[in-house]
């Protein structure tokens, strides 16, 4: 959103259609459609740019105040992670004997596009300002050496101690559909956030081979990624795993996230298809009838998901050899196995139907683009205020180098585009 007006206020009927998306992501609700309906003329998006653009300044004013880091020796640019609706004082977490002022940067990722988007909004530069100089601070000196930040489901940075703490001693990074907006993160830090999009895979990844993974990953372990492994496309799903590991499908989100992003802003072709191959994954253990998943792709024999279901959720039959392979760096599935994929799709099948053969020759750069480009498996990010389609196209535009701004994707989702 940022890109859209740099040079001058937008006009009246514009701010009042952004002051509608801003504050509908933020708060997670919309104006009755019947009501804006009612008023053709555009009058409606007059009286929102009012009645929205006030809440929305009041609120950014509030946060501006009192939400920054104002903790300890050094005052941050952080943001605390709330605020008491009447004293304006900071949420203090009592822990195992200590009391934390915590900053919790994975959860306030929808107020990083807010305030982004209230610069574009009025035109006033503090908003972005504060977001980024956040976002900077935070991948500059709340990073672990491997490149994970301390956030996240378990982690945080304690604004009055200026160190990480949270649960597991602070050493577990997990993501609990967080969607970070990395997108400005790799506008004010390109180098620390490519780390920190490979150290995700590589962290969260136990076994390449067979694309298993972990909800945590070790802060104080090695998280490289191994984007030339081998990859084992014919495995039964679920699987059994020793290294008791939870898989659980939650953290596939973000993986398939953090993959898509650094495949669209690093130009990295592995990302994109280690991502399309945990896509791929997913799908293979969906059951022939119902097209439903479980909630991990391995299990370990004592795990919660058999302790919940029992061994009946093991002898759904296989939905692996009707599954067309992954494009990408591997071989092309032979004819005979992409006629017997298309004899499993419904009718209703959001799936492509390939001919046999077709593109068999092709690089395997263009293949791998082309599954997005052809209605290859969605790529879902739930973003502020609901879940919205982070789009094949614009993946390929940012690619190119074009530009794709992800609240202008995010306002098109939710307006129904």
């Amino acid at each position: 959103m940022h890109r859209i007006f740099t040079r001058r206020r937008p006009p009246r009927t514009v701010r009042g259609l952004l002051a509608v998306v801003l504050a509908s992501a933020l708060f997670q609700t919309l104006p009755p459609a019947q009501a804006v309906a009612r008023v053709p003329d555009g009058s409606a998006i007059d009286l929102a740019a009012d009645r929205y653009e006030a809440a929305l300044r009041r609120f950014a004013a509030a946060v501006l105040e009192h939400g920054r880091d104002r903790y300890g020796q050094t005052h941050t640019p952080l943001f605390v992670d709330g605020l008491h609706v009447l004293s304006l004082e900071p949420v203090r977490w009592p822990y195992d004997g200590e009391t934390w002022v915590i900053s919790n940067f994975a959860s306030q990722q929808a107020l990083l596009r807010f305030l982004d988007g209230m610069t574009a909004l009025t035109g006033e530069a503090e908003f972005r300002e504060a977001a980024e100089r956040a976002a900077r601070y935070m991948l500059a000196h709340a990073a672990a050496p491997n490149g994970l930040l301390y956030w996240g489901g378990h982690t945080a940075w304690d604004l009055v101690q200026e160190r990480p703490v949270g649960e597991y001693a602070a050493g577990q990074h997990e993501m609990k559909n967080h969607q970070p907006y990395y997108e400005l993160m790799w506008r004010v830090d390109p180098q620390a956030t490519r780390k920190l999009l490979s150290a995700i895979w590589g962290g969260h990844v136990v076994d390449w081979r067979r694309l298993d993974y972990n909800r945590h990953a070790a802060y104080r372990s090695k998280a490289l990624p191994q984007w030339d492994h081998e990859f084992d496309e014919a495995l039964e799903i679920p699987f059994e795993t020793s290294d008791r590991n939870l898989s659980f499908v939650n953290i596939a989100a973000s993986l398939i996230h953090a993959g898509a992003t650094l495949s669209a802003l690093a130009e990295h072709e592995p990302a994109l298809v280690w991502t399309e191959r945990l896509v791929y994954r997913w799908q293979q253990g969906k059951h022939p009838q119902t097209r439903l998943g479980g909630g991990q792709v391995s299990y370990w024999k004592d795990d919660r998901a058999r302790a919940a279901f029992g061994d009946a959720w093991l002898k759904w039959p296989s939905y692996s050899s009707g599954r067309p392979r992954p494009r990408g760096l591997r071989a092309r599935p032979s004819a005979d196995h992409r006629g017997e994929h298309d004899r499993h799709l419904p009718p209703h099948s959001p799936l492509p139907r390939t001919a046999p053969g077709a593109d068999a020759e092709r690089p395997a750069a263009s293949r791998s683009r082309r599954s997005l480009r052809r209605g290859g498996p969605a790529l879902h990010r739930l973003g502020v205020g609901g879940s919205c389609r982070l789009r094949p196209a614009g993946l390929r535009r940012r690619a190119a180098g074009v530009p794709v701004d992800a609240d202008r994707r995010h306002a098109a989702a939710m307006a129904g585009g």
